[in-house]
């Protein structure tokens, strides 16, 4: 079957005016059923990549995160206590704990040697410090909490939560 499809195209007429003028073209309705075909084969491809898209922009944002400023000697030992006091968050214009918060809960699930890493976080009185110590140091493994200072403790990343980054934190 063959469809007929119209559509307009510009010209400059004598005086410079722009002309328009229908042209009909002969379409072939197999090309664009295949056409459909492929688009759908498409949009289910995209369908299947999302997870892995949404995962790559997930891990894109957690990179973001990172303090990417400490000395090296931090990021290579392996802490069996961490204590965030800092910075100060009780001004809008004071960066707050959120990035001290994600970069200590990495480091504490990256830890090869046995046992744990006990994080003590002070002052944690913003929502938003909150939300981040819940996310990442994890609310299930807050063993104790006394007014605004709270006792977490990580244990290390296992090689299955390596591997898929919305289970690393929780």
């Amino acid at each position: 079957m063959t469809l007929l499809a119209t559509h307009l195209t510009g010209t400059a007429g004598e005086g410079g005016e722009q002309v328009a003028a229908a042209e009909e073209v002969m379409v072939d309705a197999g090309a664009v059923q295949g056409l459909a075909v492929e688009v759908d084969a498409l949009v289910d491809e995209s369908m299947q990549q999302r997870p892995i898209l949404m995962e790559a922009i997930h891990i894109a944002i957690l990179i973001w995160l990172i303090l990417k400023d400490l000395p090296e000697e931090v990021y290579n030992r392996e802490w069996d206590v961490i204590m965030i006091d800092g910075p100060a968050g009780y001004l809008p214009e004071l960066p707050g704990r959120m990035a001290v918060i994600f970069t200590v809960a990495v480091m504490a699930r990256l830890r090869t040697r046995p046992g744990v890493t006990h994080v003590i976080l002070h002052d944690v009185n913003r929502k938003v410090e909150k939300i981040y110590a819940e996310r990442f140091l994890c609310k299930r493994r807050l063993v104790k909490a006394v007014d605004s200072l709270w006792h977490f403790v990580i244990p290390p990343a296992t090689k299955e939560e390596m591997k898929k980054p919305r289970r690393f934190f929780c």
